[in-house]
């Protein structure tokens, strides 16, 4: 069965779908412009400080004030890594404490096993981190999975990204 315009309630002939009648549609953000290798370069610092200086590389670049957008992405990526490597190591050095002390002979095993882990949980972190620095690098906003879902639902990383 075919049918004609003509045929349909309410559809005007002139109407055009794709034609601007005043109504408040969202613009499209202008693309982001290319980091330049200095850009980059901080980016990917921000990550490799996670070896020697977990905080200050990032806090640095988050106080300056001719960071730019794509640093600004990074510096709290990295932040909120070494943030989360951080309460970890303490959350399992305090559980050993607490199990070694506690248990007589379980509790040592459970404590000495926390301790294994923690250089395991080292080299993780350290993994993720040259991962995100070659991502930076090739000037790509990699996110690092559970911990950029938690900073945009926080509002401390842009939705958008």
């Amino acid at each position: 069965m075919d049918r004609d315009a003509d045929d349909w309630p309410g559809i005007a002939d002139d109407w055009d779908p794709l034609a601007d009648d005043g109504d408040d549609w969202e613009q499209a953000a202008a693309p982001e412009p290319v980091p330049n290798s200095s850009e980059r370069l901080v980016a990917a610092i921000c990550y490799g400080s996670l070896l020697v200086l977990p905080f200050a590389i990032p806090l640095i670049v988050l106080v300056s004030r001719t960071r730019t957008r794509f640093q600004h992405y990074h510096a709290v990526q990295s932040l909120a890594l070494a943030v989360s490597v951080t309460l970890l190591w303490i959350a399992m050095l305090l559980g050993a404490g607490v199990f070694g002390s506690t248990l007589p002979f379980i509790g040592w095993l459970a404590g000495g096993m926390l301790l294994c882990l923690m250089p395991i949980t080292w080299m993780i972190a350290v993994a993720v981190a040259l991962w995100a620095a070659w991502q930076a690098l090739q000037g790509r906003t990699a996110s690092i999975p559970l911990l950029a879902e938690f900073l945009r639902y926080r509002g401390w990383l842009p939705a958008d990204e």
